[in-house]
C-alpha cells in the first residue's frame, strides 16, 4: 500500500481500499486483527509492560498491516517486532529472548529454556520488521496516546470517577481497531468520554453534544462502536451498541439541521481541547 495521504494518519477509505486491493475479505481481516490484538495484549500483560507500552505495540501493529498485507508476513514475527520496538520507544526494554519464550508459551503452550534457543534467525526477522516499521513512522519515536487527554477532558467537564474509568477502558479497547491510526489522540479521548457517558446511562454534558464536537468526532465514535460490535460476545451486546449508534446518528443529524438553520452554512470552529497534564 502507498503511504497515507497524511504522514501520521490513514483515512478509513484508504484502509478499506487497501484491503480490497489485496483481495482480503472484511471477515478475514476482522478475525485476524482481533486475534492478534488479543495476543498482543496478553503478551504485554504477561511481560508486565505498562499500558502505554502495550498501546504503542498495538499502534505499530496496525500501522504495519495498514501498509503490508496480512497474507505476506508471519504474524508471530510481526507481533514480536511490534512489542520489541514498542518497548524501545517507551524505554521499557526486555530481552527479545524472554519475549520470544513468553510468546511461544502463550501461542503453543510450550515451556522453553530461555537460554537454549538459538535466537539468530528470530532476531534477524524481527529486526527486518522493525526497520520496516521505523520507515513507516518516518523514524518518529514519540507516540502519543489518548489516556492523558481522557484524564484532562474528564476533569474539565467534571465527569464522575465511574465515567472516567469507563472512558479509559473504552480507549484501551479501541486499540482492537484501527482508530489509533485514523484519528489523533485528542479526538479518540472525546469519543471515549462520549461513549462512556452512554455506557453508564448518564447524559453527556452539553459540551460533548455541541454540533461542532459531534461533527469533528462523529467518525471516531462510530469506528469505536464498530470495533465493539466486532468483539461483542453476545447478541445482546450487538443490539446495545446498535442502539447507541442510532442515537448518535440522530444527534448528529439534529445538530446539522440546527447549525444550518442558524447560520445558513455549517462551519466547524476549532475544538476547545483542554491542555494535557
Amino acid at each position: 500500500m502507498a503511504a497515507p495521504s497524511s504522514p501520521l494518519y490513514y483515512t478509513h477509505e484508504e484502509l478499506q481500499a487497501s484491503m480490497a486491493q489485496r483481495g482480503i475479505s472484511k471477515q478475514h481481516e476482522v478475525r485476524t486483527r482481533l486475534g492478534n490484538t488479543r495476543l498482543l495484549r496478553k503478551l504485554s500483560q504477561r511481560l508486565g509492560l505498562p499500558h502505554y507500552s502495550c498501546a504503542t505495540a498495538h499502534y505499530l501493529y496496525h500501522r504495519f498491516f495498514a501498509r503490508y498485507s496480512i497474507m505476506d508476513y508471519d504474524h508471530e514475527e510481526v507481533i514480536l517486532a511490534c512489542i520489541s520496538l514498542g518497548m524501545k520507544i517507551e524505554e521499557t526494554v526486555k530481552r527479545l529472548r524472554d519475549v520470544y519464550v513468553m510468546l511461544q508459551s502463550i501461542v503453543h503452550d510450550v515451556d522453553m529454556d530461555p537460554e537454549a534457543k538459538d535466537m539468530g534467525d528470530v532476531r534477524d526477522h524481527v529486526m527486518t520488521c522493525e526497520r520496516m516499521l521505523l520507515e513507516d513512522i518516518q523514524f518518529e519515536m514519540a507516540v502519543h496516546h489518548p489516556f492523558r487527554f481522557v484524564l484532562a477532558l474528564a476533569k474539565t467537564i467534571g465527569a464522575s470517577y465511574e465515567v472516567s474509568e469507563k472512558a479509559w477502558r473504552v480507549v484501551v479497547d479501541s486499540y482492537r481497531s484501527t482508530v489509533c491510526i485514523e484519528f489523533p489522540p485528542q479526538t479518540i479521548a472525546v469519543a471515549a468520554l462520549f461513549l462512556a457517558h452512554k455506557f453508564r446511562s448518564v447524559e453527556p454534558p452539553s459540551m460533548l453534544l455541541e454540533s461542532e464536537w459531534l461533527e469533528k468526532h462523529y467518525s471516531a465514535i462510530l469506528l469505536i462502536i464498530e470495533s465493539s460490535v466486532e468483539a461483542a460476545s453476545s447478541d445482546e451486546e450487538v443490539v446495545y451498541f446498535g442502539k447507541i449508534s442510532i442515537e448518535l446518528q440522530q444527534l448528529f443529524q439534529a445538530g446539522k439541521r440546527v447549525s444550518s438553520r442558524s447560520s445558513g452554512t455549517y462551519v466547524i470552529r476549532p475544538a476547545r481541547y483542554p491542555a494535557a497534564p
